[in-house]
């Protein structure tokens, strides 16, 4: 195959890699020598199945195939370098239909995310509310709504709904609770005469200013506050 076409197969591989779920999630922590590297890998597979496709149709078809080959340019392995180049994102597509797209996005994160990344996808996926410990002393409990875009560690800010905020003593390192958003929330969202977003009451935090993030066990939070 000429080298001008095998930037298609490449493409092709590119193509898939990024859209098919198990591994979309993957190649967002690649680095672009990597992701040059796994394209390539794929491409070849790619290319192999054009050619194999080509060669079939060429056998059932072989009127149609000579009219493509007068309209394409007089140049060795066109067909199959254009076959390779859609069979990327069809392929990927295809596979995506029996493929959970959250299940695959949870899974890479629990095999390539770091442990903040893995707390709140698994907070995400299994509907718990999590604790957030700020430098500041601020103190929010609440749930998160979306689930991390970038992996191993490079996840900078975090969508949160509060159900309570408060601060944390900076000597005795205890939790005073100071506002209730939950009934505010509640009321506000399902009020039949001006209904607010619940977007409206999302709070953004930079990841580098937490100094804690856990699972909120409200049984085990009164426990806590019974003892002192």
């Amino acid at each position: 195959m000429p080298w001008n076409l095998v930037l298609l197969p490449l493409l092709g591989g590119f193509w898939f890699i990024t859209k098919y779920y198990p591994t979309k999630f993957k190649t967002i922590q690649l680095s672009r020598e990597r992701l040059i590297f796994y394209s390539a890998t794929v491409a070849v597979g790619l290319a192999v199945l054009a050619w194999l496709i080509t060669l079939v149709t060429e056998q059932l078809m072989p009127n149609t195939v000579s009219l493509v080959v007068q309209i394409m340019p007089n140049v060795p392995y066109t067909g199959t370098a254009l076959v390779a180049f859609v069979i990327g994102p069809v392929l990927a597509f295809i596979l995506n239909q029996w493929v959970d797209e959250d299940e695959a996005n949870y899974l890479a994160i629990m095999k390539y995310g770091d442990n903040l990344e893995k707390t709140i996808a698994t907070a995400f996926y299994f509907d718990e509310v999590l604790i957030f410990s700020l430098s500041s002393g601020k103190v929010y409990i609440g749930i998160v709504i979306d689930v991390p875009a970038n992996l191993a560690g490079t996840t900078q800010w975090l969508t949160i709904v509060p159900y309570f905020s408060g601060y944390r003593d900076h000597a005795t390192k205890n939790i005073t609770i100071t506002t209730e958003y939950a009934d505010i929330i509640e009321s506000s969202v399902q009020d039949e005469k001006k209904p607010i977003p619940l977007e409206s009451f999302n709070r953004v935090i930079r990841a580098a200013d937490l100094e804690m993030c856990g699972v909120f066990e409200h049984a085990v939070w009164e426990k806590f506050k019974s003892s002192h």
